[in-house]
């Protein structure tokens, strides 16, 4: 009934979207409510697990991060502006800065760091120059590895690989599960499995009032940020493009004119009274 009122107090167009922790058990709760589930899945390393986090690792993750410590020091900060030049080169470089909420990464930190539950870790290489840069935030349970960035001048691909290290080992030093965070498929947590951590499933929960007044919200935004008379102009376009890749049913017309057209050179044809015929002795 909580999540029914909740679909209910909607504001029109509006959209209510969450991730379930694993092992929830909510999920069934939101589907029968309405609510539309998809899987994500994070990667983590269980505060339990007695094992050297690098004997978990891929060999190849071994040697890689042991030659990148000899090169790369890892510093512990606060220096939010520090990590945010880092951040916001490291996001449009990938296209990324007009999705990014950066005001909003800002309070988050502020949030976390002001309850004593945040840390930042900065890889620098031996110049003093940061090649890469985690954010780290945790609550009573977990330790979460919220953003990574790198330097796309200092391609050092070790830098990301020594700082999930020095996250794990911090989380285990405060007794903490490591959460890698989400990632929508398996696939695209290879990275992380490499390093040893175990694949867990989440669901992201969503609702929408309706797909009808999700489409006039949709409707009434593009009125009001390109005027009813570009718009209209828009959908003219979309109709002809859209008949342009219909193909055709040829007409008589078009077939007796392609006809034509592909004999027009030849001698031995003569057109005459909407028939073709061909020349006296040919």
């Amino acid at each position: 009934r909580a999540l029914s009122g909740l679909r209910e107090e909607m504001p029109k167009g509006d959209c209510f979207n969450y991730t379930l922790p694993p092992d929830s058990g909510l999920d069934s709760s939101f589907l029968l409510a309405g609510y539309s589930l998809s899987p994500n899945y994070t990667f983590q390393r269980e505060a339990s697990c007695k094992l050297d986090p690098l004997s978990v690792m891929t060999e190849k993750f071994r040697a890689n991060i042991r030659k990148g410590q000899k090169r790369i020091a890892v510093e512990p900060n606060e220096d939010i502006e520090r990590y945010m030049r880092l951040y916001v080169s490291f996001c449009k470089s990938r296209s990324l800065k007009e999705v990014i909420d950066y005001e909003a990464v800002r309070r988050v930190w502020e949030a976390c760091r002001a309850r004593k539950q945040a840390v930042i870790l900065t890889a620098v290489n031996g110049a003093g120059e940061d090649i890469a840069s985690s954010m780290l935030l945790w609550d009573d349970h977990h330790l979460y590895n919220w953003l990574n960035c790198r330097s796309l001048i200092f391609h050092d691909y070790a830098a990301i690989s020594v700082l999930f290290l020095n996250a794990i080992e911090l989380a285990i030093k405060m007794g903490l599960t490591f959460d890698s965070d989400g990632f929508s498929s398996l696939e695209q947590g290879i990275y992380t499995s490499r390093l040893g951590l175990l694949p867990k499933l989440r669901m992201d929960v969503s609702i929408t009032n309706s797909k009808a007044e999700l489409k006039t919200a949709f409707r009434d935004y593009t009125k009001a940020l390109i005027g009813q008379k570009p718009k209209r102009t828009l959908l003219k376009l979309q109709s002809v493009l859209s008949d342009f890749r219909k193909p055709q049913t040829p007409t008589p017309k078009m077939i007796l004119r392609n006809e034509i057209s592909s004999i027009s050179h030849d001698s031995q044809f003569i057109f005459k009274n909407g028939s073709l015929s061909r020349l006296p002795g040919s």
